[in-house]
């Protein structure tokens, strides 16, 4: 009995949360986010085989750049639809992310609020 029970109570993911403010850089995220993941081969995942949750707050506070972009917002919309990044290091090896689910919230534009490419907003269920 006691021996199952603690089996359901053993963690079985790993959570990563990120703030983003207006001077947030793509490299900062993927830095951040790297520390999190563990090389498994070629590719990236969470230590253990757990499954990993990454939160992204204030989606649409980093500013925008001179070519309407968010660099952040442009990171994480490639990371999610081909959930792989190019290591900016060395080669620009392509790393595949095992095992990651992303949430995210912002607030309506307005204010220091900047509006978010709705190509990034359709990869969420919004509410």
């Amino acid at each position: 009995f006691f021996s199952s029970r603690r089996r359901h109570t053993r963690q079985r993911s790993v959570s990563w949360a990120r703030r983003c403010v207006q001077e947030t850089a793509s490299e900062q995220v993927q830095k951040t986010l790297r520390e999190s993941l563990d090389p498994q081969g070629k590719q990236l995942g969470p230590p253990g085989n757990k499954q990993m949750i990454a939160f992204i707050d204030d989606l649409n506070m980093p500013k925008v750049d001179p070519f309407g972009t968010q660099q952040p917002i442009a990171f994480l919309k490639f990371l999610i639809e081909l959930n792989a990044w190019y290591e900016r290091t060395g080669e620009l090896e392509l790393r595949k992310i095992k095992i990651t689910y992303y949430a995210g919230s912002m607030t309506p534009p307005g204010g220091g609020n900047n509006s978010v490419d709705p190509r990034f907003i359709s990869l969420f269920n919004s509410f």
